[in-house]
């Protein structure tokens, strides 16, 4: 997620590949936002976690915590109980998160990557089942931090 070669400058020619870069640096800003960086983060897909990994960086994490805040965190606290409580969402949010990385846990679900690692399987059904098994990853994380509330 180094962005030192987002510069115009570097794709002045007309290839493929200047064309498509200019093309992206011009939308980028509307298509890397939190819920972009989150569904990156949350992938199952092995490529795209090897990925993340070895790109992590504090903009990853500043959006999983403000996505936290925005969508979890309780609208009604105010003061140390708000701070308290975003502490907490976002350090069990890190456990779960280190889970789902190493597989373990909840995320110890041979479907999950199975089906994710299957190259065979990504046609269009495979992509949005990819997708939903990406999603199903975040609503499990979601519940999760419900189930303290729950208890």
């Amino acid at each position: 997620m180094h962005n030192s070669h987002l510069n115009l400058d570097h794709y002045k020619g007309q290839s493929l590949t200047n064309k498509i870069m200019r093309m992206w640096i011009h939308r980028r800003e509307k298509l890397v936002h939190d819920y972009s960086l989150v569904g990156y983060m949350l992938s199952p897909i092995p490529a795209i976690m090897e990925h993340c990994a070895a790109n992590r960086t504090a903009s990853l994490s500043d959006a999983s915590e403000r996505l936290i805040e925005k969508l979890i965190l309780d609208p009604g606290l105010v003061g140390s109980q708000r701070s308290r409580e975003l502490a907490f969402l976002i350090n069990k949010f890190k456990d779960e998160y280190g889970d789902f990385t190493n597989k373990q846990g909840k995320f110890n679900k041979a479907n999950i990557w199975i089906m994710a690692s299957d190259k065979t399987y990504r046609g269009i059904v495979g992509t949005k089942n990819i997708l939903l098994i990406a999603q199903m990853c975040w609503v499990s994380l979601h519940v999760l931090f419900y189930q303290r509330f729950l208890e």
